[in-house]
């Protein structure tokens, strides 16, 4: 509840320089004005900077008088010093008193730090510094990081001299390797330099039309620390992680492709078809038991029938062995021998 208290308090205060802890407001937009500023060429050199330990150094004494100039509520003024200085349990159960610092984790510490630096550096750049400029400047701050955009070099080498100064007033230390003036501007060419600002690196290039224009990617710094932490796991742990995903994924990926290896092996292959061989299907059937004689080896055997025929009368086998007209015919043409199968198991075929 304090903290959207305060909140609609300095949300009319703040400028629009500030992105930080504000509603409606996030790092991806500050990055795009920042980019869109740069691509139309409107500066030539950046100061960007960085406050080490930022929330550990922030004034009480400071940082009270700040919120007097626009609260004049005494008993909220109280209760806030009062949760400033709340003691903080150590591990070793001492009580630790702090003197300075905004306490980590509080609902109400992002509000209060950027209240701190409303007063230290947006107020003070807008009001005092760019008044000083003959040319274009420009603040673009989210919390302690922020970057300076100016035309002309000698009024960025003033701003970088006047910041180490108005920090140290208010008990902040500037951090010196992120902290630097560099040439950035469209017609720098191999003189501009890179720049790192909320897990962006921008630089100049080159369009599609040879064009400059601002490119920016994810920073070399965050790349290189993410794949560091990556490396520094415990191999105890990481070596069984590891086994177990590398299980999953192979459960995952190898199961269906042996159901399918192995239905394709319940399915028989589809035979080749050759010139002048016969079909398989025709290969099974003839392994089946059946009555097939050649003609050669049944000529006996018709002549018994025969005989049979005539002493029983006629009546008998003898008058159903004719060949069908087809089969004849077919025989004539091929000079092969026909095999036909009758419905009593007896296959008799004719030569031409």
């Amino acid at each position: 509840m304090q903290s959207l208290s305060f909140t609609l308090i300095y949300e009319a205060d703040f400028l629009e320089c500030s992105y930080g802890y504000r509603t409606g407001r996030n790092p991806l937009q500050a990055v795009r004005e920042l980019t869109e500023a740069l691509h139309r060429g409107q500066f030539e050199f950046l100061v960007e900077a960085d406050i080490k330990g930022y929330f550990e150094h922030i004034q009480h004494d400071w940082l009270l008088r700040m919120l007097a100039l626009r609260i004049n509520d005494g008993a909220l003024l109280g209760l806030i010093r009062k949760w400033l200085r709340a003691g903080i349990l150590e591990e070793d159960g001492r009580i630790e008193q702090p003197e300075s610092g905004t306490p980590q984790g509080g609902s109400v510490s992002p509000v209060l730090a950027n209240v701190y630096l409303h007063y230290v550096l947006d107020l003070w750049f807008e009001r005092r510094m760019r008044k000083q400029y003959q040319g274009q400047s420009r603040l673009f701050r989210f919390a302690d990081d922020f970057v300076c955009c100016f035309d002309y070099r000698h009024e960025a080498e003033a701003f970088e001299r006047a910041l180490p100064e108005r920090r140290s007033k208010f008990g902040l230390e500037l951090a010196t390797d992120k902290t630097r003036r560099i040439r950035f501007g469209p017609w720098g060419g191999r003189h501009n330099g890179r720049f790192d600002f909320l897990g962006f690196e921008f630089s100049w290039g080159r369009g599609r039309r040879g064009q400059p224009t601002v490119q920016r990617r994810t920073s070399r710094k965050k790349l290189r620390g993410g794949g560091g932490s990556v490396h520094r796991m415990d191999k105890s742990r990481a070596a069984p992680l590891a086994g177990r995903v590398d299980g999953n994924a192979h459960r995952q990926v190898h199961r269906p492709l042996e159901l399918l290896r192995h239905r394709r092996q319940l399915q028989e292959p589809e035979p080749l078809l050759l010139r002048d061989q016969p079909h398989p299907v025709q290969v099974a059937q003839s392994a089946q038991p059946t009555a097939e004689l050649h003609v050669e080896g049944v000529q006996s055997a018709t002549q018994a029938l025969q005989g049979a025929t005539a002493t029983s009368g006629g009546s008998g086998l003898g008058d159903q062995v004719a060949l069908p007209a087809r089969e004849k015919h077919r025989t004539r043409q091929s000079g092969q021998p026909v095999r036909c199968r009758l419905p009593t198991g007896v296959c008799v075929s004719e030569s031409s």
